[in-house]
């Protein structure tokens, strides 16, 4: 590749990156630490985490990822947010998610300046109700918080219960 412009190598060396990557899965930590450990590696007996609506309205934001929760490859210096599993609902109305990353007190400033996320959820069944969407977001420094919200129309206090896929990067070798 040293025959290519370095722009368009870096571009290249990105794509190959992305396509070329673990994923790592999290699920809601069997002993957090406030807003620094909320998640644990998906392995058996890890429990999905609950994002709760308002009243026909977003919820309160959950936090998927801790300050201290990524890297989980020690070698990484980002990662991004790519998917979410849907385990259960406890509703058949559309549901919509929010992502934001950050600090909670710069929520209002970036989502007034829409500065985050969002996905749409129809289930099927209000049981157990598996679904995987697709979440885009752009790398973030390791030890950046990750958080959820929730809102599901004509309705009041639903929930999902999901898991988190992210993809972590290391430092480029170009």
């Amino acid at each position: 590749m040293s025959q290519l412009n370095p722009r368009i190598e870096g571009v290249v060396y990105e794509i190959k990156r992305h396509l070329h990557n673990h994923e790592r899965w999290f699920g809601k930590a069997a002993v957090p630490n406030g807003e620094i450990h909320v998640a644990d590696e998906m392995m058996p007996g890890i429990a999905p985490f609950e994002i709760v609506s308002g009243d026909n309205d977003f919820g309160d934001w959950t936090q998927l990822l801790g300050s201290e929760d990524t890297p989980f490859d020690p070698l990484s210096t980002d990662y991004y947010s790519h998917r979410i599993q849907i385990h259960s609902t406890d509703s058949v109305k559309q549901f919509t998610l929010q992502f934001i990353i950050g600090e909670r007190a710069d929520f209002a400033e970036k989502i007034a300046a829409k500065n985050y996320s969002a996905a749409p959820y129809i289930p099927l069944s209000n049981s157990l109700d598996s679904g995987l969407i697709d979440i885009m977001e752009e790398p973030v420094p390791k030890n950046t918080k990750l958080w959820c919200r929730l809102g599901c129309e004509d309705s009041d206090a639903k929930k999902i219960l999901l898991y988190l896929g992210i993809y972590e990067y290391r430092a480029p070798t170009i």
